[in-house]
């Protein structure tokens, strides 16, 4: 014999009101953003590209937002550029430019000639990644696309891709090999002869990423993007990983580049490199360079000096899970990182520092030096004051991570005579 039991409308609603509801997913991957652009005639009129939402406009200068880029072939989005000659010319490069596992692939190029309502494939669909469209600054047919190419895979749609008809056809300008993309390119605003491009080889695997090697590098040409030739005067080669370019726009003949350098720190050299400090003879890995890379040059400094510490320094950051505030009257500790090593030992957040492996702590030079050399295999006492009341903690740094093979830094270099 069968049973059907009938639940009602209304005894449904009791059992579903108990419950309380929590996000458990999608996770923000899909809604981060990717690029924004402002409209040169409106500052309140603002694009929004996410790398799986779509493109997001808003009029009113984020009051409300709308999405206008949902309906087409993908919505993943690497960048978006808006025509500074005509602003209802809006050009899309789509597929995300990022590394992540979850970085989804587009089919290529769009383009709006209504400032957003219509959109037209305008090619470029095995691109699968773009990192950067550029329009030129008064001709609105000529666009440059740095196109990354299969994330996964060795794939000759990749390199640098111009056109001179608004879209129509395409000639690639800068082509490295099947493992090497085109990350980022910049037109000179006042001479859009010169155009600046940097190619990036990279590989994702499930497993891993491997984000860096010598076919990173910055190319530079003179002639409107027809042809280009390397620049390594000042730069660093090797394993190289992103490059990211910009001219200062009142002056283009100063250019920025940020450079992931990923190749391996000197020895005995990481624990400065943490503290954002230039190797001892010059060599590339460090955080930031001193001169904000004015042509790319370094200090060196003798194997047996340690770099004075700057006089304005208000925080020691370390790798025990904790940070030690300078700015006030006594050293204190800060962002104790949750279920991390210090907090684990019982530090909290406003603990005054009385010393640490011996060092009073009102020495703030010779404690920063003493936990940027900690080793993972040293034992840390810490002295602590909280609430009148001293207590001692013994806290061990961690390990390093053996698969590390690369000391991972970023530089900012500046060139003075137009990137060359």
């Amino acid at each position: 014999m069968a049973v059907l039991i009938v639940q009602t409308s209304s005894a449904q609603d009791d059992w579903t009101d108990s419950f309380k509801w929590r996000e458990i997913g999608p996770t923000a991957t899909g809604g981060r953003v990717t690029d924004i652009a402002v409209f040169p005639d409106n500052e309140h009129h603002i694009l929004v590209a996410s790398a799986a939402g779509g493109l997001w406009e808003t009029t009113n200068n984020g009051t409300t937002w709308n999405c206008i880029f949902e309906n087409e072939g993908t919505i993943t989005i690497g960048d978006v550029a808006i025509d500074p000659s005509n602003s209802s010319n809006i050009w899309i490069g789509s597929g995300e430019a990022n590394n992540q596992r979850s970085s989804l692939w587009g089919d290529g190029v769009y383009k709006s000639t209504d400032g957003g309502k219509t959109w037209t494939n305008m090619g470029l669909k095995d691109s699968q990644h773009i990192g950067r469209v550029v329009v030129h600054p008064t001709n609105g047919d000529t666009v440059f696309v740095a196109a990354l190419g299969n994330l996964y895979s060795a794939s000759p749609e990749r390199g640098l891709f111009k056109t001179s008809d608004g879209g129509k056809t395409w000639n690639k300008v800068l082509f490295v090999n099947n493992d090497v993309g085109v990350v980022d390119v910049i037109v000179d605003p006042k001479n859009p002869d010169n155009v600046i491009a940097a190619s990036y080889e990279r590989r994702r695997r499930a497993w891993d990423f491997d984000g860096a090697g010598p076919g990173s590098a910055i190319y530079r040409s003179t002639d409107g993007g027809e042809s280009f030739e390397k620049v390594t005067d000042g730069l660093p080669s090797g394993e190289i990983g992103r490059i990211g370019l910009d001219y200062f726009a009142k002056d283009p003949s100063v250019v920025y580049a940020t450079v992931s350098n990923q190749n391996p720190a000197p020895a005995g050299q990481a624990n400065q490199q943490q503290r954002g400090r230039p190797p001892r003879d010059g060599a590339p890995g460090v955080l930031l360079t001193q001169d904000q890379g004015d042509q790319g040059d370094q200090d060196a400094m003798p194997d047996d000096q340690l770099p004075e510490e700057p006089t304005d320094d208000t925080e020691i950051k370390t790798t025990l899970g904790f940070s030690i505030d300078l700015s006030t009257s006594q050293p204190t500790i800060k962002d104790v990182a949750r279920n991390g090593v210090a907090q684990r030992a019982g530090m909290r957040n406003g603990d005054v520092v009385v010393s640490a492996g011996g060092i009073d702590g009102s020495q703030a030079k010779q404690i920063s030096r003493f936990f940027a050399d900690a080793k993972s295999s040293d034992r840390i006492t810490i002295v602590v004051k909280r609430d009148g009341a001293e207590q001692t903690m013994s806290l061990t740094p961690p390990p390093t991570r053996p698969q590390r093979a690369r000391q991972i830094g970023g530089e900012v270099y500046r060139s003075d005579d137009g990137g060359s």
